[in-house]
């Protein structure tokens, strides 16, 4: 079985403003995805925003994104998928999965990107060099 409903900053952060999460609960454990709506406690009310100017469209974006999750769950248990929070994540935010992203630069990378644009002395410059490729080795 699988929930999702929206919540009002669930660690309780106790700022000015709180986060409007959407809460995917599926075997027994929760998943909490941030919708990027920030409002105060008191502009929360019964998985609504209010007492705001732009209630109606904070409103609907909300709604979309459940709908959304909603589809996405529906169109696991149509095709007799597992269902994977992650995914849905993915599909509905548009989130590129780790393995689509290109390879994360490494250390390495970013010193033989940065050493032609040093300004250094002709020495210095061998004595960085030499040690980069005792790293590369």
């Amino acid at each position: 079985m699988i929930s999702v409903n929206l919540i009002y900053d669930h660690r309780n952060r106790g700022g000015e403003t709180g986060p409007v999460e959407v809460r995917i609960i599926h075997q027994r454990r929760p998943y909490y995805i941030n919708t990027g709506v920030r409002v105060r406690r008191r502009e929360w009310k019964n998985g609504c925003v209010v007492n705001r100017s732009d209630n109606v469209e904070l409103n609907e974006r909300l709604e979309r994104l459940c709908r959304r999750i909603n589809e996405e769950v529906n169109a696991c248990i149509d095709e007799q998928r597992e269902i994977d929070v992650a995914e849905i994540k993915r599909k509905v935010w548009g989130v590129k999965s780790p393995a689509v992203e290109k390879p994360r630069a490494t250390m390495l990378d970013w010193v033989a990107e940065q050493l032609p644009m040093l300004q250094l002395s002709r020495g210095t410059y061998k004595h960085y060099v030499c040690t980069y490729e005792m790293l590369c080795k």
